[in-house]
């Protein structure tokens, strides 16, 4: 993951003014991935608080009183695991956007994020046309009028073309380019803060659909929004 520094670092290379506000973040790929390892473990513990309140009920016959305590005991601390693991995971849940929400040339991602996609920007540009400043004129009305208050992480991606003819020197570059243009025109059109948002690129490593034609590639050229948890 990068650094805080870094990434306000490329912002500054692509924009005059140094975006701030910049906080550690930990991407929504390491939570899924956190989550994964604790939903199995929560498997794992129910597995093992099963067996215990086995073992309990066929113990009465022969196992002595301290051997009952034991399996108690253990019954009670899995059992305060299971509950923090759920409740952990039950907040993981809460980054996402509401699948109710509804803007037109918006999408719903798999992971509850909002993907501004192909309307907004053409090849090796990070320029906003009509159309996407509509989209996000709705963006901005719903993220005040719904989720007002919260921290927002704008994630730019790019097709696979090589960087021939841009001001942006690398796909990475192109990526932050967009996020930082999205940042741009909600703060400026919508009054949104730096503090509203963080800001970051995935450059051509996370395509959306294979680049595998004119088509595909246009889908890969977005960004994407999650919702911040408030305890990162």
């Amino acid at each position: 993951m990068r650094s805080c520094h870094l990434t306000c670092s490329l912002a500054a290379l692509v924009f005059s003014a140094v975006i701030s506000g910049c906080v550690p973040y930990q991407s929504y790929e390491e939570l899924a991935f956190d989550n994964a390892v604790k939903t199995k473990a929560l498997g794992d513990l129910r597995a093992k608080y099963n067996r215990l309140l086995q073992e309990l009920s066929g113990s009465s016959g022969g196992a002595s009183a301290g051997q009952i305590e034991r399996l108690r005991r253990e019954l009670s601390a899995k059992a305060a695991a299971i509950s923090v693991l759920e409740d952990q995971l039950a907040g993981a849940k809460e980054i996402g956007f509401d699948p109710a929400d509804q803007i037109p040339g918006v999408e719903h991602g798999s992971r509850g994020e909002l993907i501004l996609g192909d309307l907004l920007f053409r090849s090796g540009s990070a320029d906003i046309g009509s159309n996407g400043r509509d989209a996000l004129t709705e963006l901005a009305r719903l993220l005040k009028e719904k989720y007002a208050g919260e921290t927002f992480h704008l994630i730019g991606h790019t097709d696979n073309d090589p960087i021939r003819r841009s001001v942006f020197k690398t796909n990475l570059n192109l990526g932050l380019g967009r996020a930082s243009m999205v940042f741009t025109y909600l703060k400026q059109e919508h009054e949104f803060t730096e503090e509203n948002f963080v800001i970051t690129s995935h450059g051509a490593r996370k395509p959306k659909v294979p680049n595998s034609g004119r088509e595909n590639k246009a889908k890969n050229r977005r960004v994407e929004i999650f919702r911040v948890p408030t305890s990162f």
